[in-house]
């Protein structure tokens, strides 16, 4: 993959999570060949990454744990039906995702324990969203939310503490919002 000091970018395609040396190279293919994989969040301290992924032909995505170097994936959290958008707590001790699908719309979180990762713990209900980012001191996130007023749509960012409370709208009715970061 590179020498140890030659920083590395992970690159999500289509369906697939690929990484390649900063200063150039070869790309390398780090999910298995027939999981449609994406959305990947690397661990604080860049031995792991956390994903989405499901079988190309299942409707759903799971979540999924891998080496930094792609070796020793293992399913993390089995999805009611679609887990997405996985980040990683700058602490390295829960990740937070998106749970979404006819039956849930909702931002969740895997607090990772040594006997395990807990999964499925809500946290913002109805909220119908797929883009998420973490404060820097892992205390609020910030998540869009889709509306439809008089028959338009609209999206809004909002913020709430990491457990759920106190979720404030923080912009007015914009559109086509494709991510979000926080600064410090």
């Amino acid at each position: 993959m590179g020498r140890d000091d030659d920083p590395h970018i992970g690159i999500a395609s289509e369906s697939a999570i690929w990484t390649v040396a900063a200063s150039g190279g070869k790309e390398t293919r780090l999910t298995p060949l027939g999981q449609n994989a994406s959305s990947a969040s690397w661990s604080p301290d860049g031995a792991r990454i956390v994903y989405a992924a499901s079988p190309p032909a299942l409707g759903n995505a799971d979540l999924y744990v891998m080496n930094a170097d792609g070796s020793a994936p293992q399913l993390l959290y089995d999805c009611v039906e679609w887990c997405m958008n996985p980040v990683w707590s700058h602490d390295g001790t829960r990740i937070f995702y998106v749970a979404a699908g006819s039956f849930t719309k909702q931002i969740e979180y895997c607090v990772l324990q040594p006997q395990g990762a807990v999964c499925g713990i809500p946290l913002a209900t109805g909220v119908s969203t797929f883009i998420l980012a973490l404060s820097p001191d892992d205390s609020q996130l910030a998540f869009r939310w889709d509306e439809v007023i008089d028959n338009v749509g609209s999206q809004r960012v909002s913020t709430a503490n990491v457990n759920g409370s106190t979720q404030t709208a923080v912009t007015g009715n914009l559109s086509d919002i494709y991510d979000l970061a926080w600064g410090r």
